[in-house]
């Protein structure tokens, strides 16, 4: 194998306003100078929570500090009409 470490972040669950949020200090905590791919997924399955603007500008931030960092974005629906 290639040595690499497969790591997941959950979603946190805020009860204030039943929905799941983007945890940015378990993200950092889990992105490391090693670490080679970052796989976005919005809208998460099976919960659909979509990322909000300011989750995606937190990921992104976060991004900024790991200039190695490759992102695999998967929006899958982003081009469907409901």
């Amino acid at each position: 194998g290639l040595g690499a470490t497969f790591r997941t972040v959950p979603m946190r669950f805020n009860e204030n306003r039943h929905a799941f949020e983007l945890d940015k200090e378990a993200l950092s905590s889990a992105l490391g100078p090693q670490t080679a791919v970052l796989i976005v997924n919005t809208p998460h399955n099976p919960s659909g929570k979509a990322f909000e603007e300011a989750e995606l500008h937190a990921i992104a931030d976060l991004v900024r500090s790991h200039p190695n960092l490759v992102v695999i974005s998967d929006e899958v629906y982003k081009y469907m009409i409901f």
